[in-house]
């Protein structure tokens, strides 16, 4: 097929797992798929976070990631988090990213009272561990969730290093608007979200797409703000079905 590496990275405070499916779809669609565990989750749960709370961290982590797998270009894509780290990459790494997807997720900064919730949130990491959140999050999470999908996501959560979860809670809320940033990006862009999504909610995701030069916005039914783990099939084809239509262009940049 010849065709571009796709990079996707996972949500908070959760790791790679939460991509499996889209993995193996896109694996066996002829893909090459990267699915990291950002710094201080899953895989890299020790690798050491720097004092400076800043989400360019992990948007370079994923130039190195891309460095060491000899890749120079690729589409890179994310959830949530992950969509943030997204666009960090886009700002720092612009010239590597052929094409980007934005799952669930915005372009626009924390308002102060968004921004004092996270460093609250942070600072309850710090003194009570990680315990406390799946309860906390699952509502925000998931759309009338199955049993099953409940814990999937609570085993994640509490696999999460507490000192991670803080410092990621802080780096997003000191995150720079980059609405700006991808109306100036040129290449195809994917936006999913969940139509139940009451956290990036789907007025969100239009306002991103619309921001943009070339992009598709797709929103799934019955699916709250973990698209990829709440209908990961729905997911793995939006992905397929664009990055088939967009072969060529792929190919041109």
């Amino acid at each position: 097929m010849g065709s571009l590496p796709v990079v996707l990275l996972h949500a908070f405070p959760l790791n790679r797992e939460l991509f499996a499916v889209q993995h193996q779809a896109l694996s066996e669609a002829g893909h090459r798929v990267l699915t990291p565990d950002l710094r201080g989750y899953g895989g890299n749960r020790t690798q050491s976070l720097p004092s400076a709370e800043s989400l360019d961290v992990m948007a370079d982590d994923v130039a190195s990631l891309l460095d060491s797998h000899g890749i120079d270009r690729a589409v890179i894509g994310g959830l949530s988090l992950g969509g943030y780290v997204t666009l960090a990459f886009l700002r720092r790494h612009r010239d590597r990213a052929a094409g980007l997807v934005l799952m669930d997720t915005r372009a626009s900064a924390d308002d102060a009272q968004g921004r004092a919730v996270r460093l609250a949130f942070a600072d309850k990491v710090d003194s009570a561990g990680v315990g406390w959140i799946p309860e906390a999050m699952m509502a925000g999470l998931l759309f009338d969730p199955t049993s099953e999908q409940q814990a999937q996501v609570r085993s994640w959560i509490l696999a999460a290093n507490p000192a991670a979860v803080a410092w990621t809670q802080r780096a997003m809320a000191h995150r720079a608007d980059t609405m700006g940033l991808l109306g100036s990006f040129e290449g195809p862009v994917l936006v999913v979200v969940g139509e139940q999504d009451a956290l990036t909610p789907p007025a969100m995701a239009l306002a991103m797409a619309q921001a943009c030069a070339d992009a598709q916005l797709v929103q799934i039914p019955g699916c709250g703000h973990l698209s990829a783990t709440q209908k990961p099939d729905e997911v793995s084809l939006s992905i397929l079905d664009w990055l088939g239509q967009h072969a060529t262009d792929f190919a041109m940049r």
